[in-house]
């Protein structure tokens, strides 16, 4: 009878853990053409997580030193030190920073000799060892210069049309080609060391951009539309190449030597596009990945955060977070949109309610699972 009962006991007891453990993640791997293929639920594993933006710098608020002003700031990045590199477009020119945020220099200006830019049109990271890598996107021209903003070298591109660029721990370049075929736009992404060689070319991609058609009684025309799908890619540190098509939510990593490591991704149920007055426009969805939406970033844990648009009535700028695995871990929505996360800060352009642009920093402090 004593025996009975604790069978019975401990029958109870697993009964009760087996229905007290958490469903598992339903996560689908299949094996397509050969390519892992991870499809997520389009719920994070982890939940809804809200993270606080703790300031702790800001650069050109109502300074009356032209050293501390911006006029049309596209990029901020930040180097191992801290110093802060703050892209210009309109004075053509990277102003920089140190950790405090006091003026150091002016790196680069208008003109086409060494060291100097042919127009705002620019793109620029800093390297592992701290020298800035520009791309002079209408000469289609790398230039490379060391902290100090000394000029170091220049190299030309075989062609045109020639945008962003990027490095890795080893201090390879990276950038993208786009052109038009007789079928579609297409781009192309390529490895180059700093001495201008070559070193990897990823093939060519399909961007996927569709247009929004106009018509008036007179004409027609034809524009791109900034909520329309495109492509995105970055690369991590370890020169893994992501790569995003705006169609659909997957996203392609390349190993360092070019081959497809895997793909990963999440079920999205597309957002309807909308004009000012609320009516359907064509492309009828707005894109996965878009125009707005292109910049993604590593955190200190080599997560992937992929800005997501968000419907109209929300302010916030809408983050999903991916496992180095490709595992949907968490969504968040922050304040500001984050160009450039270093060394556990994070960078953003803000406009303030005075109309300046400033430049600020970031600690993003994890504050728990929303509703």
């Amino acid at each position: 009878m004593r025996q009975s009962k604790i069978l019975i006991v401990i029958s109870l007891l697993l009964l009760f853990n087996l229905c007290s453990k958490k469903p598992s993640y339903p996560v689908r791997t299949e094996i397509i053409d050969g390519v892992k293929v991870i499809t997520n639920p389009d719920y994070p594993r982890d939940g809804q997580v809200a993270y606080q933006l703790e300031e702790e710098l800001s650069i050109g608020e109502e300074e009356v030193d032209e050293n501390y002003m911006f006029y049309e700031p596209q990029n901020v990045k930040a180097s191992e030190d801290g110093s802060i590199y703050v892209l210009d477009g309109r004075d053509i020119c990277i102003k920089v920073y140190d950790k405090e945020g006091q003026y150091l220099r002016t790196v680069g200006r208008q003109g086409q000799g060494p060291g100097e830019f042919s127009s705002g049109f620019l793109f620029f990271d800093i390297s592992s060892d701290g020298k800035i890598y520009i791309m002079d996107c209408r000469n289609s021209c790398v230039i490379i210069m060391d902290k100090d903003g000394s000029f170091i070298q220049s190299f030309r591109l075989p062609g045109r049309l020639f945008v962003e660029i990027k490095t890795d721990k080893n201090n390879f370049i990276y950038f993208e080609r786009r052109f038009t075929d007789e079928e579609a736009r297409k781009m192309s992404i390529h490895r180059y060391n700093s001495n201008g060689d070559e070193i990897l070319n990823y093939g060519t991609f399909k961007i996927v951009q569709p247009v929004m058609q106009r018509r008036t009684k007179t004409s027609s025309s034809s524009t791109t539309s900034r909520i329309a799908a495109t492509s995105v890619w970055t690369v991590d540190r370890e020169g893994k190449l992501y790569i995003g098509f705006g169609d659909k939510y997957q996203i392609n990593v390349h190993n360092p030597n070019g081959s497809l490591s895997f793909r990963f991704g999440r079920d999205y149920p597309p957002i309807p596009s909308k004009n000012k007055d609320g009516k359907p426009l064509q492309p009828k969805y707005v894109g996965v990945f878009n125009v707005i939406t292109r910049h993604w970033f590593f955190d200190e844990k080599g997560n992937l955060w992929i800005e997501t648009p968000t419907k109209e009535d929300i302010e916030e700028v809408a983050y999903d977070i991916f496992s180095p695995e490709g595992i949907y871990l968490k969504r968040t929505y922050l304040k500001y949109r984050i160009l450039h996360f270093k060394n556990g800060k994070a960078y953003s352009i803000v406009t303030t309610d005075e109309g300046f642009k400033v430049v600020k920093r970031f600690r993003m402090v994890e504050q728990g699972k929303g509703t």
